[in-house]
């Protein structure tokens, strides 16, 4: 084949299908992305609050409970890129940023690894291994780029290890942009220790005669990057704000995504047997897999382990570790001349053209109308109905919302009214705590509700709480299938 032939371009890559297969894969689940998760709403008012405004709030703005508190928006710049793809298509238009987001990761990974290794087919398994494990995050949230920031830093932070040249400054400048993202920047520095650590162990319990370069380039790395974190509207309280958070023991406690992951529950079963996977890989070649490497597994099915929300960063490091020595594990069984040959053509190839090309396609189908019809905000799983109503019928005082709602209700109807609580709002765990004591009717649930003068509620219809407080004599003002609109008299 000619290096600059037509099909040079054209034919696709097995990354390119990979790409299409997953880009595809996360335009489908839109729906599923908008409304499995309640923070998005919230995103969208941050962001157009700071488009608008030109400024990043400083203090709590659309939660009562906590207005005028200090507030470290540390995820501004993902709320800024939500609402501007928000602004150009709508919800299509956030739908159409995470697909980008989860395909650019994994074609990231199956790039770097196939660049290493011939077997296409199993770097293409454990690749769509780690795809299915970080499905159940598929939700439009900052740690959607997180996903394809630790892939890429992933990558980079590896070759660096291998004594390959990487421009020193790349890493810093990504943790720039990742310190004002996501609070998942930190997975990054453990990336780092975890390559160091391979390095240090090698060289005082293996003996081996390591480049020094390696371990200073690192170290180096992890210094700047550090410093380069500190790049934010809030400096070092940012990782004031983080740690403080993963240390409170009552939201890591109560918070369900936060809690070690439950493997009887079926959402967990694609993690699971990815770690038993490693297991056994690993058991296998435990003599032929870099320090580095394995330090990084260890570390990352840790915080899987611990914390069911880390299972979308073990979807990337597992599959990235776990290739090669999986590779070596099958020997002659996967490793043919049609995986050779493959490899060889392409090599071949540049296939650019494709996932740019679907993209493309994709935004005319979407300004079009012929996709995207099911990219809402469901009625049936949030208040929609119910807030139109109160945008025709204002309430005065303060409101009492459901906890998913929160976001919800404050995109709509701020700054007119702002929320008791949401997802985003409560750092400290004081608003939750109220919270589950008055929508359980816990022990003097009604003191809340006093304590902040709480004049008309928006809850799900069928709630205990809706209950008791119609059965205490407050008012129907509105009632649907999915909330009810109460006022006390």
């Amino acid at each position: 084949m000619k290096p600059h032939s037509i099909a040079y371009y054209l034919i696709p890559r097995v990354r390119d299908l990979l790409f299409l297969i997953v880009f595809a894969a996360a335009m489908a689940a839109g729906w599923r992305t908008l409304n499995n998760d309640g923070d998005l709403p919230r995103h969208l008012l941050m962001g157009q609050v700071i488009v608008e405004s030109h400024s990043i709030p400083q203090e709590e703005m659309f939660s009562y409970v906590y207005q005028g508190r200090p507030y470290v928006a540390h995820e501004w710049l993902a709320d800024v890129i939500y609402f501007l793809s928000y602004k150009a298509l709508g919800l299509k238009g956030v739908v159409l940023l995470t697909a980008l987001l989860i395909a650019s990761a994994f074609f990231v990974l199956y790039s770097a690894l196939s660049s290493e290794f011939e077997d296409r087919f199993l770097i293409l398994i454990f690749i769509l291994w780690g795809v299915a494990n970080t499905y159940p995050y598929w939700v439009a949230r900052p740690l959607l780029f997180s996903i394809f920031l630790l892939a890429v830093w992933l990558v980079l932070t590896d070759r660096i290890s291998r004594g390959r040249k990487v421009n020193f400054w790349i890493l810093p400048g990504l943790m720039v942009l990742w310190g004002n993202i996501h609070a998942e920047f930190v997975a990054g520095f453990l990336v780092l220790i975890a390559y160091m650590a391979g390095w240090l162990w090698d060289h005082f319990f293996n003996r081996e005669n390591l480049d020094p370069e390696v371990i200073k380039k690192l170290a180096g790395t992890f210094v700047v990057s550090l410093i380069a974190s500190l790049i934010n509207p809030f400096g070092w309280h940012t990782w004031e704000t983080i740690l403080s958070y993963m240390g409170n023991k009552y939201l890591m406690s109560t918070i369900l995504e936060t809690r070690p992951p439950d493997f009887s529950n079926p959402l967990y079963l694609v993690e699971f047997l990815l770690i038993i996977a490693s297991v056994l890989i690993l058991s296998f070649k435990k003599g032929n897999i870099r320090s580095g490497q394995a330090f990084l597994i260890a570390g990352f099915t840790a915080l899987a382990m611990i914390s069911a929300r880390n299972m979308h960063l073990y979807g990337v490091v597992a599959p990235f570790v776990l290739v090669g020595p999986a590779i070596e594990i099958s020997g002659s069984v996967f490793r043919n001349s049609a995986s050779s040959a493959m490899a060889r053509i392409e090599k071949q190839l540049k296939g650019v053209v494709w996932p740019t090309t679907i993209v493309l396609i994709s935004i005319i189908l979407l300004f079009s109308g012929k996709l995207g019809r099911d990219y809402f905000i469901d009625p049936k799983l949030f208040p929609v109905d119910a807030v139109q109503w109160l945008q025709e019928n204002p309430q005065s005082g303060h409101m009492f919302n459901d906890f998913i709602w929160g976001g919800y209700i404050a995109w709509r109807l701020w700054p007119e009214q702002k929320d008791f609580i949401d997802s985003q709002s409560d750092m400290t765990g004081e608003a939750t705590k109220m919270y589950l004591n008055v929508i359980n009717l816990g022990d003097g649930w009604q003191t809340a509700l006093q304590q902040y003068n709480v004049q008309w509620a928006i809850i799900p219809v069928n709630s205990a709480l809706s209950q008791e407080l119609i059965k205490d004599g407050w008012s129907i003002l509105y009632i649907d299938s999915t909330a009810v609109i109460l006022r006390q008299k």
